[in-house]
């Protein structure tokens, strides 16, 4: 168990709590670092899911003050909210649970540098999809160029040494 002193905030991001790979993923890494002794929050866009009750007590969640319903719009509509959110209530890091929940990381990357977190992605399918039409490949490689001159794929790491994103 971590010390007060080595303990840091950590923000995690989901839409809703709909069964699905992204919102599991979030949900045991909560729980886990919240066990760990880390202060975990969890910034939904809406309450609706079976798999809310999976969560630790010790998670505290908070819920989009007008809750969003999926729609094409929706995940911008969450990111600007939980950015606002997040803004008045800083975290050191924030964990953005797979490439739906990308446009978060972007929003979240253009807060002042007093209070950006450190932002943490989990990339959920293949940056090269063998089988993707070559125009839906163009717009994929579009989207990531946008998100990485945000700021999402470049920094420091802890120890201060540079990193920058790499496909695997």
């Amino acid at each position: 168990m971590l010390t007060q002193q080595d303990a840091f905030s950590i923000g995690i991001v989901i839409h809703d709590f709909v069964f699905g790979g992204s919102e599991r993923i979030a949900i045991r890494l909560a729980n886990y670092w919240a066990q760990q002794g880390h202060p975990v929050v969890i910034f939904a866009g809406a309450s609706e899911g079976e798999m809310q009750n999976l969560l630790d007590p010790a998670v505290h969640l908070v819920i989009a003050p007008q809750p969003l319903c999926r729609s094409a719009s929706s995940m911008t509509q969450l990111a600007r909210k939980a950015a606002q959110y997040f803004q008045k209530n800083p975290v050191k890091a924030c964990f953005v649970p797979g490439n739906y929940h990308w446009p978060v990381a972007y929003h979240l990357g253009k807060l002042p540098v007093k209070v950006r977190p450190v932002i943490l992605t989990q990339i959920s399918s293949p940056i090269y999809k063998p089988g993707r039409a070559a125009w839906a490949q163009k717009i994929f490689n579009m989207r990531m160029a946008l998100l990485h001159k945000s700021g999402i794929g470049r920094g420091k790491l802890f120890d201060g040494s540079l990193f920058t994103e790499r496909s695997v």
